[in-house]
């Protein structure tokens, strides 16, 4: 008797154990950040202009960089690389601290924000040299920012909920403004947050106009979705949205006429004492896309157009 209530036990001991095997959740590997080298074709940029533009008050005091060159050559760039099971994302300190390229692992390691395969500057940003994909942070004044072709500060930062994050941004000479973008990876999820931080340290108010360029892939099949949940909206316009019922966007200052229309987003003055503005932007993957599509993902040397 003594033996077979043993049995009973053992079984009924071995019979929760595989319960708990069985129901206990799998857990995703954690989010990952490192520092790595990228050896990319490169159109060199010859040296700066010695002589900043005394007349242009949205460059000075920096040099121009116009003297592009034709001379396609090896380079090897430092990049950040923030990673998770479902996505890779690589950020270039030497361009601005652009998103260079982010990958749907899941899908072949799927391109889904455009990544140019050579850095081919053309004469589009402020100081000249610009660069086509990826995704740029643009601050403080209209047009592509003085940093676009040149390296700025970056930390890499591991956070207390297992997300990892590559802060880039510098202080800019034109009007001695700040500017941080904090990319964030998390260990469950198929997107990357984007969190913007604009500070003011100066002792007068300054105007400032932040806007990210991001490119994807112009395809048949291409669909953007642009729907937040929150948004801040300040200017002329009662709908910041023109045309459409939805007033899901951040754009104003819109003025229209028949058959155009040009939408510029809002300059807002940026007080002192220093002050900080932050606002969220998440680039989610796409839909899964075929294998042949994935392949042919834009490997074209010429710069698009702005």
């Amino acid at each position: 008797m003594d033996n077979l209530m043993c049995h009973r036990m053992m079984w009924i001991g071995l019979g929760f154990a595989l319960t708990l095997a069985v129901q206990a959740p799998v857990l995703a590997a954690g989010a990952t950040i490192r520092e790595t080298t990228l050896e990319i074709p490169t159109y060199q940029v010859g040296p700066e202009d010695k002589n900043p533009p005394l007349w242009n008050g949205n460059v000075y005091p920096y040099p121009m960089q116009t003297d592009i060159g034709r001379n396609k050559a090896d380079r090897t760039y430092r990049a950040v690389v923030l990673e998770n099971d479902y996505l890779r994302v690589i950020v270039l300190p030497d361009f601005g601290g652009r998103v260079y390229a982010a990958h749907d692992k899941t899908n072949d390691d799927f391109d889904f924000v455009y990544r140019n395969h050579v850095i081919k500057p053309g004469l589009v940003a402020l100081r000249g040299a610009w660069l086509s994909g990826g995704i740029e942070w643009n601050f403080p004044t209209r047009g592509h920012t003085v940093n676009t072709c040149s390296p700025v500060p970056y930390k890499m930062l591991h956070n207390d909920d297992g997300s990892v994050t590559c802060a880039v941004g510098t202080l800019e000479w034109v009007r001695r403004m700040k500017w941080t973008v904090q990319i964030t990876v998390f260990p469950d999820r198929s997107c990357f947050q984007n969190r913007i931080l604009l500070s003011n340290p100066t002792l007068t108010h300054n105007n400032a106009y932040f806007w990210a360029n991001a490119a994807v892939h112009a395809w048949d099949e291409t669909k953007v979705s642009f729907s937040p949940t929150e948004y801040t909206y300040a200017g002329r316009r009662r709908d910041p949205s023109p045309g459409r019922s939805t007033k899901a966007a951040t754009s104003v200052g819109t003025r229209t006429r028949p058959g155009h229309s040009t939408t510029s987003p809002a300059r807002r003055p940026i007080s002192s004492p220093p002050t900080t503005t932050s606002a969220i932007a998440a680039a989610c993957s796409s839909p899964r896309a075929t294998r042949a599509s994935a392949k042919n993902s834009g490997r074209g040397e010429r710069p698009a157009a702005a």
